[in-house]
């Protein structure tokens, strides 16, 4: 009898398939990962078959192999035969074409060509026809702009030396990790640290590979809210990018504002209805218990405007009592104002972290929207001086992502620092609570089905007809959804 031994991967090779995953998707990433650590291990020849990525990886063997296919035809790795005692034709075997370095960094180019290429398939009207195409069968302006990632390294550095600037949703916190990824990824003097556990947090997480340093500068500007950053996106031609809520972004096409969603930086919305058991008078468990009660919300915002379609999804949204409020959640709850109110998830635990018992009821576990997406003018998109600025952020916050879920630490301490550049805030108070809501946000909504298999930042059209689709019927966009 024949025994054979396989090497497998293990939890200290996390880092490196979360940091792959991030342009290729889980499985993908992970069998990627496991051929580029063959390299790595002296003693181990850096081919591997079928059945020694089946066992090492942990994946079905479809998995493996669907897996493998997609690797080959983009190029990550080739395939070979090997010889072996046995009789008969020798088996297929793969490799990694490139070593760790080179190929991170293409993982990163061509996911962000990628994603840009998905907002080229992005509705343009009412009719569902895509920006790709248009009804006289020629090419629209965005689409036959070439794609950044084919360019020489000269020509794209050459386009990219202003600074990217980004209009933010609001002041600067945890769930805009993915933005300052890149950042703490350029000044981390000491790549792969572990981070420091906060109160009863996670243990220090394992070591990460050292990331490509990006050479891009960044300027961010807190807007009061979605709209105001998607405003100023569309009015100002020097700001790149505009961070809204996934509602917001339809109802600002709606209104006219002509804006393309990028990215989603987190791909499950982290907006809540929530309220304690002392000012609702019995546990919050169903939305139907909001009936003749009082719900507090700005309702222009992302989380008004979820907020109305969660009640509109279950037929009681002309039962509950709107009391809208201006940005006062909490201080209307504690008050006796109402009877509930929309948030972020963020502020309920911190909430709960105050010693009040918190009921919540999550957006995300009652219908599917995403988070915060990452927004471009349609004529910055039509420059290509600003698509090749995008494209090398998109870039860089694939190549730091797996940075932000594996040293959350070391990205708060990026965000705190922009914070509080004008405000006179507690530093380790507001680090901690920007850690806090970092680590929420990567733990409960940074994971979807379309994450799992393509990677950081991935959306669809139909996803997004879908929600618009969903305001409409709940009469939360008044006009025609872009």
């Amino acid at each position: 009898m024949d025994r054979r031994t396989f090497p497998v991967l293990t939890d200290a090779d996390e880092p490196l398939i979360t940091r792959l995953a991030a342009g290729l998707g889980e499985d993908a990433g992970r069998v990627l990962a496991y051929l580029l650590c063959r390299i790595r291990e002296a003693d181990l020849d850096r081919t591997a078959t079928l059945t020694a990525i089946h066992i090492g990886t942990s994946l079905s063997q479809n998995a493996a192999r669907t897996s493998l296919d997609r690797l080959e035809k983009r190029g990550f790795v080739e395939r070979t035969t090997v010889q072996t005692s046995s009789p008969g034709r020798p088996p297929n075997a793969w490799y990694a074409v490139d070593a760790l370095a080179t190929t991170a960094r293409g993982v990163a180019d061509e996911h962000a060509g990628r994603l840009l290429r998905q907002a080229a398939q992005f509705d343009d009207n009412e009719n569902g026809t895509p920006i790709s195409s248009d009804s006289s069968g020629d090419r629209s302006q965005l689409a036959i702009l070439s794609d950044p990632a084919t360019r020489s390294d000269h020509d794209r550095r050459d386009e990219t030396e202003q600074p990217i600037r980004v209009a933010l949703n609001w002041h600067p916190n945890g769930f805009h990790g993915a933005l300052f990824g890149p950042i703490a990824a350029a000044t981390d003097d000491e790549p792969g640290t572990t981070d420091r556990p906060i109160e009863s947090e996670p243990e220090p997480e394992p070591k990460l590979e050292p990331e490509t340093k990006s050479e891009l500068e960044f300027e961010y500007h807190a807007c009061a809210g979605s709209s105001a950053a998607v405003q100023t996106v569309v009015d100002d031609e020097e700001t790149d990018l505009a961070v809204a809520g996934a509602a917001t972004v339809l109802c600002e096409r709606a209104a006219g504002r002509d804006v393309v969603p990028v990215a989603v930086l987190l791909p499950r919305s982290p907006v809540v209805l929530y309220t304690t058991q002392s000012a609702f008078g019995e546990p919050f468990e169903r939305l139907d218990q909001l009936r003749g009660r009082r719900l507090g919300m700005p309702p222009a915002s992302e989380t008004g405007l979820l907020g109305q379609l969660l009640l509109s999804q279950a037929g009681i949204r002309d039962a509950v009592d709107i009391i809208e409020l201006d940005g006062e959640e909490r201080t209307a709850l504690e008050s006796g104002e109402v009877d509930a109110v929309t948030g972020v998830a963020a502020d309920a635990t911190r909430l709960e972290r105050d010693g009040a018992t918190v009921d919540v009821i999550s957006i995300a576990e009652q219908y599917p929207v995403y988070g915060p997406a990452l927004v471009a003018s349609r004529e910055g998109l039509t420059d290509p001086e600003t698509r090749a600025r995008i494209w090398a952020f998109l870039v860089a916050m694939t190549a730091s992502w797996g940075l932000v879920q594996c040293s959350p630490s070391s990205v708060a301490t990026v965000i705190a620092d922009r914070a509080m550049s004008g405000e006179a805030v507690d530093e380790v108070q507001s680090r901690d609570r920007i850690e806090r809501t970092l680590r929420l946000a990567t733990a409960q909504f940074a994971r979807s089905d379309g994450v799992r298999k393509h990677g950081w930042g991935w959306h669809t059209p139909d996803d997004w007809q879908r929600l618009c689709a969903a305001l409409v019927q709940g009469g939360v966009l008044d006009s025609r959804c872009a």
